[in-house]
């Protein structure tokens, strides 16, 4: 490449000019021939906005400014229903990103609450607690089973419950 035979290597003409290696290799003229370089305004043009896009930011940005917690998907509607310009939503989120417009996104953060101790049971039948699973007997149905148990000490009851097959 023209650059490279300067001893300007590829990665910092990149850096540079902003541009991925990939994208200044893109741009010779055939594969085959490491020769035909790559001219440094053809990147350059790259870069600079065309007329359309120039339209499409004035009105991205004056939206911005009238409302400022619109996003790019809200902008792109309104863009393309009232103002009539075929315009990507991508190509909206782009140029939002690039021109600093973006609305910052909200983090919902887990409210958390204090951990608390276990309670205790002080006398008896304080605390009672209950749990219930089912499961599938074979000839029988379903068989629910409910297990209530009274503080920390003692199971009071067991109580299960027969329900035939339906």
């Amino acid at each position: 490449m023209e650059l490279e035979h300067e001893g300007i290597a590829v990665a910092t003409t990149g850096r540079i000019l902003q541009l991925s290696r990939a994208s200044i290799y893109r741009r010779r003229k055939s594969p085959g021939d490491k020769n035909c370089g790559v001219q440094l305004h053809d990147l350059v043009q790259e870069q600079t906005v065309d007329g359309d896009e120039a339209a499409v930011m004035d009105r991205i940005r004056s939206l911005a400014a009238e409302h400022p917690f619109w996003g790019y998907r809200r902008i792109t509607a309104y863009v393309r229903q009232r103002c009539g310009l075929r315009v990507n939503r991508k190509r909206v989120r782009r140029l939002m990103r690039l021109h600093g417009l973006s609305v910052p996104v909200k983090r919902y953060k887990a409210k958390r609450t204090d951990t608390r101790s276990k309670p205790r049971a002080t006398r008896l039948n304080q605390w009672w607690g209950t749990d219930m699973t089912k499961f599938h007997v074979q000839n029988t149905g379903w068989l629910y089973l409910v297990v209530v148990i009274a503080g920390p000490w003692i199971r009071r009851g067991l109580e299960a419950k027969n329900r035939p097959l339906a």
